[in-house]
């Protein structure tokens, strides 16, 4: 079954290159290193009026119970074996759309 998990984050003012650089070279990567999730993309907000968050990533799963993989990206996230930065605010929101 294929599956959209979105997640949208902030970089923490003043950090925002490190951001935008630990999200597309490395945690990219470390998400689609698990197994289920078949591609990443980011974008970023336009300028103009500020939206609730300023960066969207979207990680395409297929498997056959996408919400497994979407409970081991955040199991690998709250255990720290994805690498993570304090360049992003602790504010962030995870949805799948199945």
């Amino acid at each position: 079954m294929k599956a959209q998990f979105l997640v949208l984050t902030n970089p923490v003012a003043g950090k925002e290159a490190d951001f935008h650089r630990w999200y597309d070279e490395t945690h990219l990567r470390e998400v689609c290193e698990v197994p289920g999730v078949v591609s990443a993309v980011r974008v970023n907000a336009v300028p103009g009026e500020p939206p609730a968050y300023l960066s969207c990533a979207i990680y395409t799963i297929d498997a056959p119970v996408p919400l497994a993989v979407v409970e081991e990206v955040k199991a690998r996230w709250r255990s720290g074996r994805f690498t993570l930065t304090d360049a992003m605010e602790a504010d962030i929101l995870m949805q799948l759309y199945a």
